[in-house]
């Protein structure tokens, strides 16, 4: 499992056209990244924006992507832990999970692969 902790706010990321977010991740993993867990707010904006800066880093082969914040809520500075505490039994089960209350992606995400509706096996080498 790896943990890159950046924070980008909508505000930058709209202003840099995700290249700040882009060249960051870029930069920590430039290789093959299985599953991420995503921020995930349910707005229109942030999402589209998660979605394009997700795809543009990983154009080639996508990992999947869920956002468990729909049941965590905002968990403000636990965040990080309670987000590896989720992503292990991911990577020792080999399952995606789904997004909980998340059924109807926001339009423009589809260029990431969301994980919607039910778990999913999955070879996860890198979370």
């Amino acid at each position: 499992m790896a943990r890159l902790a950046v924070r980008f706010d909508t505000a930058s990321l709209n202003a840099h056209g995700g290249r700040t977010a882009h060249a960051t991740l870029s930069a920590q993993f430039p290789g093959h990244i299985d599953r991420v867990n995503a921020h995930g707010t349910s707005t229109p904006l942030n999402d589209l924006i998660e979605a394009a800066v997700l795809h543009r880093v990983f154009v080639a082969d996508p990992p999947s992507a869920t956002a468990p914040k729909g049941v965590l809520g905002h968990t403000m500075d636990a965040a990080g832990a309670i987000e590896a505490a989720l992503t292990v039994p991911a990577v020792e089960h080999q399952i995606a999970p789904h997004g909980a209350h998340f059924s109807c992606p926001e339009p423009g995400t589809s260029v990431i692969d969301l994980v919607v509706g039910a778990a999913r096996k999955q070879d996860i080498r890198l979370a």
